[in-house]
């Protein structure tokens, strides 16, 4: 009993793990991802911040080309999506590392990825590491469209030099999964 006593004199303070905490959703918002994945994702912050216990906070970074802190930590309402930038990159890396910035070294920590799985730019496994470094758990959601049908145009060849005015053939290989109906354009550009 003494000891005690002298111990909470000196002031020594026993912090047990309590349930606050920062969640971050990483959510993809490139070209790629399904027709009404925006729908889907304020969804899912709005499901997240109903079950998240007192004390805890959510924040939410979106990318495509580049990173966008849509929502820093908090406990309020999500009010929509601010950030547009290009979406025709997609870089989880940077996501990520954006999601790692906004979570303080002295409090726990989640990250979840809402994806299509694919991604551009820097390979997204060394912030990975620096999340796991740090004992930050990264969950996954996949969330794409349907690939069943898609068709892609694996080469397109032209003449290098051209008269104005001569005629040319142009060459292009196209996979595609299954037999279907497709219209191509071609455009050209003075410059």
């Amino acid at each position: 009993m003494v000891l005690l006593i002298i111990l909470a004199l000196a002031g020594l303070q026993l912090k047990l793990p309590g349930r606050e905490g920062v969640i971050v959703l990483v959510a993809d918002r490139s070209l790629s991802m399904p027709p009404g994945s925006d729908q889907r994702i304020a969804e899912m912050v709005g499901l997240l911040k109903n079950q998240m216990p007192n004390g805890a906070r959510l924040g939410l970074v979106t990318f495509a080309n580049e990173p966008q802190v849509e929502m820093a930590p908090t406990r309020s309402a999500f009010s929509g999506f601010t950030g547009e930038s290009d979406r025709t990159g997609s870089r989880l890396d940077e996501g990520i590392r954006r999601a790692l910035s906004l979570i303080p070294t002295d409090l726990a920590g989640r990250i979840l990825v809402v994806s299509d799985g694919m991604w551009s730019g820097a390979d997204p496994r060394l912030p990975a590491f620096q999340a796991a470094s740090r004992e930050i758990p990264i969950d996954f959601r996949w969330l794409a469209r349907d690939l069943s049908a898609d068709m892609a145009i694996t080469s397109f060849e032209v003449p290098g030099i051209l008269s104005p005015g001569e005629a040319f053939i142009a060459n292009a290989e196209v996979v595609s999964p299954a037999e279907q109906q497709v219209q191509i354009s071609l455009f050209s550009s003075d410059t």
